[in-house]
């Protein structure tokens, strides 16, 4: 056992570096191509000789890059489609993490050349290579990031796992990011063979490229090699999206779309004013080789920043967090506004606008990761990779934006080839820092704005979702249509009150036997009317010689009892009021004393003789107790519509059924299943069973079947017998929060099990060091419920693999 969670503790360190190492790669690439690249482009691919056309050339370059990068846009979502509809023995996800870092390491590289002098010699066939190039790089680059950021739900469905992970591949990013602010003019200035005021040359930034396209490379077969998806019955999309279906799925999840909004307006301000930063170091500073003092603070204060998001989250909520991070970031724009040419008062503000961005990237990632289930709960489907794909989107729209303001900023600036701090004039420089610092001031706000008013899923939200898929993870293993079918096929009921009144709970009437629901489940009503109709269309299937109640059967098979609390008290209360002249109108003074008479008489002597009369005849007839029924409504309960649903009578439904026999999981203390402290599981909502208070950690196979459900904290099971038994084997009361810890699976979704084969072992001081209940609760899950035996009483110790329940077999799918 432990030889076993040591070596899953491994494997898990293993995935987090690889992964980690990945998101340092990844953003390295990203942060070069989004911020460095346009510098390249504006500053040195061209030299002052160049003259009107270089500046001409570099617009056309700048146009050709925000154009193309719109046009990726729209088939981002066709990727992330791609990705979700890829089986392969790596999984969704590695494959194109690798194809995709491959391709667009290579072409990166490419780019940061004048492609063999084309960019003079040949200014229109150099434009067409480049964009070939650019959106090649773009569109496999699409294929990795979607790729990799998706395998985050498909680690956990825990929110809390998930910003853990989140938060390891964020801090790879963060240095990745940062390290490229930190070596890019080191980097340039060694290799070129001249300074150029501090700037570099071609050479110089060609190696720069090389050297961050081949550590994308080697980050993102690292990411194939030591990464492993977790697979789960939550996880499984029984149904392909389409081509055409693609915009509408992501068009109808109201919480993706708003949070979509809010991202696209922030990211893009935020990238305007990060890409123009080097600018702002080399034309207003007139240093440039003091940016990596920045790319120095911002990779250092960044890691913690990002290490401080699961406290922060925890104690304040994400939401909170968000706003915080918004505010710091206004601040420093202010602060960058005065900043001027003193590099302390630079930092510091440059510093301020970092720092909260890896917060809002964490809070935007967790959102759109618990955004999965908010829409496979909604609409039946997961979109794993689909919907993930929206934010890698949002950064592209970002980039598009900013690579456009960028580029005209600074021919607008007077920032271009051959440029220096002193050729650019006050105008220039007014210029710059509006589109720099107002524009992307505007543009933030907006997006908080928006998100104030209209993103509502948080982590509350995401837990009720979560739970709730979980109740209903086996609907769909009982048929052959997609849970998109089934609710588009399902037929419902509209229930019509059939009486006037005040609505009440059912729990609140005084007959015990509704209100503890075993007649059923429903609703009561305290009536201003006596008319009782019919609620639906359908059939009387019983009637009473007392006609206090009535059963129905609707056409779509549901059975309902309509019961009504009343007696013939209000008929003799009529009459009495009638003969004793207490009629519309009567004061005390107009009743006679032969009225009075009457009126005693029925009030206190009829009552005394009926009261008396009926003692007497239950003293002497009535044998029926409450044991005896008990007795009689346990047997009712079984049977009474039994035979509303068949031909058949309940002797021949007994000999005509095939029975399983149902072998207890687990040794321990059966105990009823209402006992247990988890209310789902007590109320009967997840199905009925029993429960047991384990003395062994070991759990097995109940009978011959196959594993339809497994769970990525391996703290439940799911199995379907050989003869449609659907059950789901639960291992204590808040165990899901343990995250695995202290349980081992030794079977996978889909293979075939053998009564008594080993499934799970759980060690139960961890779940009791962890404070929590580690009864083990057991139900069947099936829509048509099979008829229940218990063969040993609520109570009793029970062996492993000891027969507790004989479970009928009917109506069962095969």
């Amino acid at each position: 056992m432990d030889a076993e969670v040591k070596q899953s503790k491994g494997r898990k360190i293993t995935s987090r570096l690889a992964y980690s190492f990945g998101a340092f790669g990844h953003d390295a690439f990203y942060a070069t191509l989004s911020t460095y690249f346009i510098m390249f482009v504006t500053s040195h691919l061209f030299d002052k000789s160049s003259g009107a056309q270089g500046t001409k050339m570099i617009a056309y370059i700048t146009m050709i890059i925000a154009v193309l990068r719109f046009v990726e846009l729209a088939i981002d979502p066709l990727i992330g489609n791609a990705i979700d509809n890829t089986n392969s023995r790596w999984g969704h996800f590695k494959p194109w993490i690798v194809i995709g870092g491959t391709i667009g390491s290579v072409v990166l590289a490419l780019l940061f050349t004048s492609l063999g002098g084309l960019n003079t010699s040949n200014p229109i066939l150099y434009l067409i290579v480049f964009a070939i190039l650019y959106i090649t790089m773009d569109i496999f680059y699409s294929f990795k990031d979607v790729g990799f950021w998706s395998m985050i739900p498909a680690i956990s469905f825990d929110s809390a796992e998930r910003e853990k992970t989140a938060t390891y591949a964020r801090v790879g990013s963060n240095i990745g990011q940062n390290i490229v602010g930190v070596v890019v003019m080191p980097i340039v200035l060694m290799f070129s063979t001249k300074a150029n005021s501090g700037q570099g040359d071609n050479r110089g930034w060609m190696a720069f490229g090389i050297i961050i396209a081949a550590v994308a490379l080697i980050s993102a077969f690292a990411v194939a090699i030591g990464t492993k998806e977790n697979d789960s019955e939550l996880r499984k999309n029984t149904e392909k999206t389409t081509f055409k279906e693609v915009f509408k799925v992501l068009a109808r999840n109201d919480q993706l779309m708003w949070l979509s909004l809010t991202y696209g307006i922030y990211t893009a301000g935020m990238a305007i004013t990060n890409s123009l930063e080097l600018y702002y170091f080399t034309y207003i500073l007139g240093d440039a080789s003091k940016f990596t003092l920045l790319g120095s603070l911002n990779a250092i204060i960044g890691v913690f920043a990002v290490l401080a998001f699961p406290p922060l989250a925890k104690k304040f909520s994400r939401r909170k967090v968000f706003f915080l991070a918004i505010s710091v970031m206004v601040i420093a724009l202010a602060m960058f506004a005065f900043a001027g040419q003193s590099l302390p008062m630079i930092l510091t503000a440059a510093v301020l606008f970092y720092i909260p961005q890896p917060l809002i990237f964490l809070v935007v990632l967790m959102v759109l990761s618990d955004s999965v289930e908010y829409g496979q709960l909604k609409f039946g489907h997961r979109d794993e990779s689909l919907t993930l794909s929206v934010r890698p989107l949002l950064d592209k729209l970002g980039g598009a934006i900013s690579n456009g303001v960028v580029g005209l900023t600074a021919v607008w600036a007077g920032m271009t080839a051959g440029a220096t701090a002193g050729d650019v004039t006050s105008h220039g420089q007014a210029i710059f820092k509006l589109m720099m610092l107002g524009v992307p001031a505007v543009m933030i706000l907006t997006g908080a704005f928006i998100f104030f008013k209209k993103v509502k899923l948080d982590e509350k939200m995401h837990a009720q979702i979560v739970d709730e898929l979980e109740k209903t993870w086996s609907k769909h293993l009982e048929t052959d249509e997609t849970p998109a079918e089934i609710e588009t096929n399902s037929e419902v009921t509209i229930y019509h009150s059939p009486v006037a009144g005040k609505l009440i709970s059912l729990d609140e009437v005084a007959d015990k036997t509704f209100a503890s629901g075993s007649m059923g489940k429903g609703f009561a009503i305290q009536p201003t009317d006596g008319r009782v109709l019919a609620p639906f269309d359908g059939e009387v299937v019983a009637t009473f010689p007392t006609r206090h109640a009535i059963g129905l059967r609707s056409d779509q098979g549901i059975l309902t009892l309509i019961h009504i609390g009343g007696a013939i008290s209000n008929g003799v209360v009529g009459l009495t009021a009638v003969w004793a002249g207490m009629t519309a109108g009567a004061t005390a003074g107009d009743v006679t004393s032969h009225g009075q008479a009457i009126f005693k008489l029925m009030m206190l002597g009829v009552p005394a003789v009926m009261i008396l009369t009926g003692a007497f005849i239950f003293f002497k007839k009535v044998k029926l107790d409450e044991k005896m029924h008990a007795q009689i409504v346990d047997e009712l309960e079984k049977t009474w519509s039994k035979h509303l649903e068949t031909d058949e009578t309940p002797a021949e439904i007994e000999t005509n059924s095939e029975v399983t026999i149902y072998h207890s999981p687990v040794a321990g203390k059966l105990i009823s299943l209402d006992e247990v402290a988890d209310k789902t599981f007590a109320s009967g909502s997840m199905g009925k069973g029993f429960a047991i208070q384990p003395t062994d950690g070991r759990v097995l196979a109940p009978f011959d079947g196959e594993v339809v459900a497994t769970f990525p904290t391996r703290h439940a099971i799911g199995l379907r017998s050989d003869q449609g038994i659907l059950t789901l084997i639960h291992i204590g009361i808040g165990t899901v929060n343990m995250r695995g810890t202290g349980f081992v699976q030794y079977v996978e979704e889909g293979d075939h099990v053998k009564q008594g084969e080993e499934l799970i072992e759980f060690w139960q001081p961890a779940i009791k060091k962890a404070g929590l209940d580690d009864t083990v609760m057991v139900v069947i899950t099936n829509k048509e419920m099979p008829e229940f035996e218990y063969l040993k009483d609520m109570g009793n110790l029970v062996q492993d693999n000891e027969n507790v329940l004989k479970l009928s077999n009917t109506e069962l799918p095969d």
